[in-house]
């Protein structure tokens, strides 16, 4: 189908940040493990576009794992 191609296309190009959002948005749950932990564990902090996208929660999750 178009979805799993789509899926499989993101899966080796997408950004974490945007793994995890469009993760929750469809119900990629295999995405979201790797893609926390490649944000927590960055050396770069999140930008202001990033936490746009991501939200007020998960950008509080994301600082308390990365401290």
């Amino acid at each position: 189908s178009i979805q799993l191609l789509a899926v499989d296309k993101l899966t080796a190009t997408a950004i974490p940040v945007d793994k995890i959002v469009l993760g929750r948005r469809y119900g990629i749950s295999d995405w979201l493990p790797g893609a926390y932990e490649a944000v927590c564990t960055r050396a770069d902090p999140l930008t202001v576009e990033e936490g746009m996208k991501l939200g007020v929660e998960d950008i509080i999750k994301i600082s308390a794992a990365r401290q």
